[in-house]
């Protein structure tokens, strides 16, 4: 029995982690696995009241609701493990504790590089940045890596060093998708035995066959930092 945790990125911005957490989700399935979903997504915040808006930036760092929500289904579901993906914005951290009270054990697959980085990208101005890999997140506050915005990155960044240590201690498992996203985090410090490699699925397609030319073909959002100028 598989619990997925994920927070679901906005449907106007196409996202290939929301993707990935369906496509996973869909071949556990077909392998006999019980899988069970729980999750918010960044939609809602469209319909939240001016109050609850100016409520966020502490959601981000500490979500009540989700703790409480998690341990409810945690107590009603019993699942043997707990597949958390995304936590920004609306789940945070507080999912780890939930499961740490409840005895169940996480598996975390790091999709992107939001542990150490304010916008998850190790990209700022046009250029690779690491400032932040260390754990400090002030720079990324002077710099306001998040959105470009200072005051939007604040939130960001307390969340990071609030919750480094229960994210080196309270997961089971990490999967990263590449071996250089891997050793991008190796900062981090976290339990090497612990640590796994596996690339997202492509499921397969049956094609005839056909002759093979110099073709390069990429998949992927459209912007200067996956690498396109």
């Amino acid at each position: 029995r598989i619990l997925l945790v994920h927070n679901r990125y906005r449907s106007g911005a196409p996202s290939g982690e929301n993707r990935v957490v369906d496509q996973e989700g869909e071949a556990l399935a077909a392998l006999g696995h019980e899988v069970m979903r729980f999750g918010r997504c960044s939609d809602e915040i469209e319909q939240w009241s001016v109050a609850k808006r100016v409520s966020l930036p502490a959601r981000v760092v500490w979500s009540r609701e989700s703790y409480r929500d998690l341990k409810a289904t945690l107590r009603e579901y019993r699942p043997e493990v707990v597949h958390v993906h995304n936590t920004f914005p609306l789940l945070s951290a507080a999912v780890l504790y939930a499961c740490r009270d409840a005895r169940v054990p996480v598996v975390a697959t790091i999709h992107n590089y939001n542990l150490a980085c304010a916008s998850g990208t190790f990209f700022r101005q046009g250029a690779i940045c690491h400032d932040c890999i260390h754990g400090l997140q002030v720079r990324a506050v002077v710099h306001g890596c998040y959105r470009g915005s200072h005051a939007a990155t604040v939130p960001v960044a307390l969340a990071k060093g609030v919750h480094r240590q229960a994210w080196r201690s309270l997961v089971s498992a990490y999967i990263f998708i590449s071996a250089s996203q891997r050793d991008l985090h190796r900062e981090l410090d976290l339990a090497p035995g612990r640590v796994f490699v596996r690339h997202n699925l492509i499921p397969r397609l049956d094609r005839p066959r056909t002759g093979r030319t110099p073709t390069v073909v990429y998949a992927g959002r459209l912007h200067e930092v996956k690498g396109l100028h």
